[in-house]
């Protein structure tokens, strides 16, 4: 019995030994494959992509986007649609496509309303609470509500446009861009990148106008500096008149809760309610991409980088996330890129100045875009000089890095005119946003 159990452990014992020898030789086997390799790297042929018609070719891109919904910032719907374009760029392109991780916070922007909302209604309790004291401690509490509104505006509206400092207070969510690259044929002088994004933002809890929407949290915001009148009222006018107690709550509650619930109520973390990006600037992007490959029409010094950004409605995550990981890259060396905004109405613009962030971009190719609309019969219009632009531009980020940047888009951002054409058939608008970036890059690599 022992004789055979010790025959039995012999054997599984070789053919341990036996597998172990097998795994080495096949590790050895790919190391040597993995040198020889590196010695004689293999030259993959250019894939042969079936012939296709740009002006489907985007639309059926822009309606592949549709079925992923709720696209904010670090949600599911978002990652689903970067795999999406990441997988259609490798197939319908022909080119590899990759996603790069970053992080983005899921409250910057819109959101940045609501927190505020609430924020502003734990003071203006602490504003009501102070009356209860004549003495120090109800002052104490109508400074607190005076400082932490004030603090509160000032971070939030920081955080809203993106300034890096404030937004690490907030919780990260996993985004992605997706990096599509054509390598150019020889050594590469000159950079392209053609940008888009293909994330969505919060929308309405009811169903109200742009203007309309931005008059009522305009005015909930200027409430704020009454509601600072207010407190610097009950702080040097005490709290031992009865009359005086009862016109400021009655007046700061006429003024003050209105403002609050505004500001808690207008917007909407329901996903359900999310205003869903058409897809259209990432589909004209891609549109164009393939143009050039099928048209020959890359210069073959020229790398040309076509990104589609995750969490661009989120304080431009997105880009700021693309330019802080190849900055130092030779993607960003004598490079030039076109960032193509939102396509919802027949109206054309060309960034020439980020108010917010204090960056006017490059004059010359702003002009290039300009004199290639004429030629094509776009009224292309400068936009940048109003309150609709308060986030600024994905574009900022790559011209102040060194890359000098154009943004062309078919939304006019200014609060003070209502959008007619948002849900109407701008498949012309389309068109021409293509055509007008097609006219671009053949500028460009002309020079």
């Amino acid at each position: 019995m022992k004789d055979k159990e010790e025959k039995k452990k012999k054997r599984f014992r070789f053919f341990g030994r036996k597998k172990d020898e097998e795994e080495t030789e096949v590790i050895a086997e790919e190391n040597t494959e993995q040198t020889a390799q590196e010695e004689e790297p293999f030259v993959e042929p250019e894939p042969e992509l079936e012939p296709v018609d740009y002006y489907e070719f985007m639309e059926t891109t822009s309606k592949k986007m549709e079925i992923h919904k709720a696209r904010v910032a670090g949600s599911w719907g978002e990652k689903r649609a970067a795999r999406m374009i990441r997988d259609d760029s490798n197939a319908l392109l022909g080119i590899p496509s990759r996603l790069e991780p970053f992080y983005s916070r899921e409250f910057k922007g819109r959101p940045c309303f609501i927190v505020l909302g609430v924020l502003y209604a734990v003071c203006y309790a602490l504003f009501c609470l102070s009356f209860a004291s004549n003495g120090p401690f109800g002052i104490a509490l109508s400074l607190i509500a005076t400082l932490g509104i004030i603090v509160s505006w000032v971070f939030l509206f920081l955080l809203y446009v993106g300034y890096p400092s404030v937004q690490k207070l907030l919780v990260k969510k996993v985004s992605y861009n997706v990096l599509s690259t054509i390598e150019p044929k020889e050594e590469c002088n000159r950079n392209l990148i053609i940008s888009s994004n293909y994330d969505s933002q919060y929308g309405n809890h009811f169903k109200i106008s742009d203007k309309f929407r931005f008059w009522i949290i305009a005015c909930s915001m200027f409430s704020i500096l009454f509601f600072i009148v207010f407190n610097l009222l009950r702080i040097f006018l005490g709290a031992g008149n009865t009359t005086v107690i009862a016109v400021l709550i009655v007046v700061s509650a006429i003024i003050c809760v209105p403002s609050i619930l505004v500001l808690i109520l207008t917007f909407s973390l329901n996903k359900n309610k999310v205003e869903e990006n058409n897809g259209f600037s990432t589909a004209v992007a891609m549109t164009v991409a393939r143009y050039l490959i099928d048209e020959k029409k890359i210069p073959s010094d020229m790398r040309v980088s076509v990104v589609s950004f995750g969490g661009e409605n989120a304080g431009h995550d997105g880009a700021n996330a693309f330019v802080k990981r190849h900055a130092d890259t030779d993607m960003f060396k004598n490079a030039t890129m076109i960032n193509i905004g939102d396509i919802v109405e027949r109206k054309y613009f060309v960034a020439t100045v980020d108010p917010v962030h204090k960056h006017t971009f490059d004059e010359k190719l702003v002009d290039l875009a300009k004199e290639v609309a004429t030629a094509q019969g776009i009224e292309l219009k400068s936009e940048g000089k109003n309150f609709g632009v308060l986030t600024g531009y994905a574009a900022t980020a790559f011209d102040k890095a060194g890359v000098t940047s154009v943004t062309v888009s078919a939304r006019d951002r200014n609060p003070f005119r209502e959008i007619t054409e948002e849900n109407e058939e701008i498949s012309d608008v389309v068109k021409d946003i293509f055509k007008l970036t097609i006219g671009i890059v053949e500028k460009i690599r002309e020079e």
